[in-house]
């Protein structure tokens, strides 16, 4: 099972840990029949893990 640790920090000593599965964060595809195939982006498990880190590391302003 694919597990990820949330934390939300509220004030230097407060905060929340919720264990997440990355399935949850996966959306429902909806196939849309206008679009060419080149275009259509199926989103997997692995494409949420990256975009959580690069959306975690760019509001951060580090590097990716």
């Amino acid at each position: 099972m694919d597990l990820f640790i949330k934390v939300e920090v509220y004030k230097e000593t407060q905060f929340t840990l919720t264990i997440i599965n990355w399935n949850s964060l996966i959306p429902q595809f909806q196939y849309d029949k206008d679009l060419d195939f080149e275009n259509i982006l199926i989103p997997t498990i692995h494409t949420e893990k990256f975009n959580f880190f690069f959306d975690k590391l760019i509001n951060l302003n580090l590097p990716v």
